[in-house]
């Protein structure tokens, strides 16, 4: 089971700038004499209860899963050399690479308006905005004393009978199939949620304490009053 704690489920006033810190927890059922019962009414009120209402099981962190990756494309930093050097001595000292697999958890994003049922895309307008925010800070990064003013355009990958790059949620008669989820592969219907990490996220003692993210696109992009869930 996975836990999420300080990610509010509509976000009201949403503000692109506002970084939201999720952490998240991963959890098994364990007997209710191995440990004591959380604190945490959320999640004592999932927890099943025999017929006199006592708890039947708790939850306890897992020590399964090391590593958190995210979908390629909606992150702001690149792996490190350290990181990517750590992973090819952990591929060399397997017997069969494919057992890194089972200790990797792959973490797949959707937005949807307050209604619950209907999925939104990050409109051009938005997209070229963060493209240009990251054009900004990559150039800021190799020549801290250059400013260079750079057209720069939102990935254009398509989208169903949509065009990532002339995309309008406004716009009516327009078609987004949901993207098939590839962790590898960017794809522009993916970028409305960008996490301020690299593309792996290491999960110690069963928990991922710091992972914040950002929904680039505002809510009245989409005629969104609520909140986005």
């Amino acid at each position: 089971m996975v836990k999420l704690q300080g990610d509010p489920q509509v976000i009201e006033k949403q503000r692109v700038e506002t970084a939201i810190r999720a952490i998240i927890d991963f959890t098994h059922f364990v007997s209710t004499g191995i440990i004591l019962p959380p604190s945490d009414p959320n999640i004592l009120a999932i927890l099943p209860r025999g017929p006199d209402g006592s708890l039947l099981t708790h939850l306890a962190r897992t020590g399964t899963f090391k590593t958190l990756r995210l979908q390629a494309g909606t992150t702001t930093k690149q792996i490190s050399k350290k990181q990517e050097q750590l992973k090819e001595q952990a591929r060399k000292g397997l017997k069969d690479p494919s057992q890194l697999d089972t200790s990797t958890v792959y973490l797949e994003t959707a937005v949807y308006k307050s209604d619950g049922h209907t999925r939104v895309y990050a409109c051009s307008k938005c997209r070229g905005r963060e493209a240009k925010r990251r054009h900004s800070k990559e150039t800021s990064r190799k020549n801290p004393s250059t400013e260079q003013k750079v057209k720069v355009e939102p990935s254009t990958a398509s989208g169903g009978d949509e065009d990532g790059a002339s995309y309008d949620p406004l716009r009516g008669g327009r078609v987004v199939a949901e993207p098939s989820w590839n962790p590898t592969t960017a794809d522009w219907r993916h970028e409305i949620i960008i996490f301020n990490h690299s593309p792996e996220v290491s999960i110690k003692d069963g928990a991922v304490e710091s992972l914040p993210f950002r929904v680039i696109c505002y809510g009245k992009c989409h005629a969104e009053k609520t909140g986005f869930r």
